[in-house]
Order: structure tokens, then sequence, then C-alpha cells
């Protein structure tokens, strides 16, 4: 199909011309149809990219037609320990590791589980053998976990100052309540306790 141009010989006069080169275009040009996510494709270079990009990411290379040159490529990013979970004074044990999906009121709706693994080192040579005899890597690891311990309970102190004393009073004061104590009573003592301690 071939769309017509229209050229103005003289004023009044219209000629529709069928060129011989006008690219089929996309039914979206044809209705009029325009979008700013979904330009119209004006010519065949534009037809092949739209054709590229309605395939999207999920269409994968042919086996038959890979090539030598092609790198394998894996999604994510690059793993920064790699971990020789075979070697020697290494043992592995399956951990469950659960989490609950919650509503905005609590209620669990489902819980989702992934079977991982527990790394268990017997020896410092099991250790070393974990990452492939790299003592700088095993080193580098090391103080990455122990600072990340150390600074376990300064961020959970970060993010309860971030987000203010007032979801931690009122877990104290549902507490209260729930053991028994009148809710005013139990909101007045939250109180108090909070600004003695100087965090309201």
């Amino acid at each position: 199909m071939k769309v017509m141009r229209r050229f103005i010989t003289e004023p009044g006069d219209e000629v529709s011309v069928a060129l011989a080169d006008t690219p089929n275009p996309e039914k979206g040009v044809l209705n009029a149809k325009f979008s700013l996510t979904h330009l119209p494709v004006l010519s065949d270079d534009d037809l092949t990219a739209a054709k590229r990009r309605k395939k999207g990411k999920k269409a994968m290379t042919n086996v038959d037609e890979a090539t030598e040159t092609d790198e394998k490529t894996t999604p994510g990013r690059e793993k920064k320990y790699e971990l020789n979970l075979e070697a020697e004074g290494v043992t592995l044990k399956d951990d469950v590791l659960t989490k609950d999906q919650k509503t905005d009121d609590g209620k669990v709706v489902k819980t989702h589980t992934i079977t991982s693994k527990e790394i268990i080192v017997s020896n410092l040579n099991g250790f070393l053998n974990l990452f492939n005899s790299d003592e700088a890597k095993m080193f580098e690891f090391v103080s990455e976990a122990v600072t990340s311990y150390y600074q376990r309970t300064d961020r959970q102190r970060l993010n309860a100052i971030a987000q203010g004393p007032e979801k931690n009073m009122a877990r104290a004061i549902k507490a209260l309540v729930a053991g028994g104590i009148p809710e005013a009573t139990a909101k007045t003592f939250v109180e108090n306790q909070f600004k003695e301690q100087g965090l309201i």
C-alpha cells in the first residue's frame, strides 16, 4: 500500500501522487492516532526498529545463530566474593527462610519460603579454602561482616530516631493496655517515661 501525497501546483489546484519509495505506514498513521510514547513509523528503518522494540528484552537469541564471539552475560550485578562451597573444611546445611506478606491491618496473607544454605566452616584452613586461598578477599569479607554486625544496633537506633518516638510510644501503650492498664493511664505513664529520657 502506498500513501498518497498531495501537492499544490496552483492556488486552488491539488495533485495526488503515490511515490514509489513511500513506505507502508503503521496502522496508527492511517487512523491519525498519535502518542508521545509510540510515534508512528515514517520510514523503512523506523519500521525495522519498531519490530525490534516489540520483541522487547524477552526475545532470546537462537542457539544455532549464536557465535563464539557472543559473551555470556548473567543478570544482576557481579558477585563480589566467589565462594567455593565444595572446599575442604566447609559444610553446608539447608536453612529455610520465611517472610510473611501482610496487609495494612497486619493480617498475614501469605508466607513466602526460600530454602537457602547455612555455611559452616570448621577451621581457619576451611575458611581460607572457601575463598579459594585468596587471603585479601577473605579479610575483606571478615572486615565487612564484623562492621555490619557491630553497626546493626546503631542502624536500628538511627531508624528509630528518624521515625520519631510516636511509633515506639504507640507500641508501649498498646503493650500496657494488653496487660490490663487503662489506656489513659498507660498513655500518661509512657509520655512521662519518654520525657524523662529526653526523647520528646
